[in-house]
């Protein structure tokens, strides 16, 4: 699944270069606007078929968080 966020940032962005972790920061270590981040989360939803919630949002601080939120959200 990480991987999979990381190929969605990649087709947003065409950023090949940024290296990315599990440990990497959403805001400031992906180099995303607030639109893009925006569209990061619009193409999550569609990917897994989920809804985050503004609360599930504000608590996502890294890549791994994404990926923490979606499992949970999959596994209901």
């Amino acid at each position: 699944m990480f991987d999979d966020i990381v190929e969605l940032y990649r087709d947003i962005t065409g950023d090949e270069e940024t290296e990315i972790t599990p440990k990497t920061k959403v805001r400031g270590g992906l180099q995303l606007s607030s639109l893009g981040i925006a569209q990061l989360i619009c193409e999550i939803e569609d990917s897994y078929d989920i809804e985050l919630s503004a609360g599930e949002l504000k608590s996502i601080k890294t890549v791994q968080d994404i990926v923490d939120c979606i499992e949970e959200k999959l596994s209901k």
